[in-house]
């Protein structure tokens, strides 16, 4: 499994940790990741270890780091393949409500031409 880190900013949203940026994290070198991040925000607030960070009373450091893990398939399907699903979807709906919009404007034109 690959897995990306980002930063809640509480209020900001998920921003990348400095260093890190989009970095693309196998399941072995997370736990190393985890540690980089860690210290990397702490540098950013100006603590020298977790103990004083959370001493202060900031946010816990586990909610502040988010993992996201990166899927190869969703709701049974290849990503790539779900992905032109939802687009095609999306285009044949559109279409959809073009000709029925179209059909309703023929009419009434037809309707009005007849009167």
């Amino acid at each position: 499994m690959t897995y990306i880190i980002l930063r809640d900013t509480f209020g900001r949203g998920l921003e990348t940790i400095s260093n890190i940026g989009l970095e693309i994290i196998e399941e072995h070198e997370l736990d190393d990741y985890i540690c980089d991040a860690t210290e990397i925000i702490l540098e950013e607030v100006g603590y020298e270890i977790l103990s004083e960070y959370e001493a202060d009373g900031a946010n816990p450091i586990g909610e502040e780091i988010v993992i996201c893990e990166i899927v190869g398939e969703l709701k049974g399907k290849s990503v790539d393949t779900y992905i032109l699903d939802v687009l095609k979807g999306k285009e044949e709906k559109q279409n959809k409500e073009e000709y029925e919009l179209y059909l309703k404007l023929k009419e009434k034109f037809e309707e009005l031409k007849n009167d």
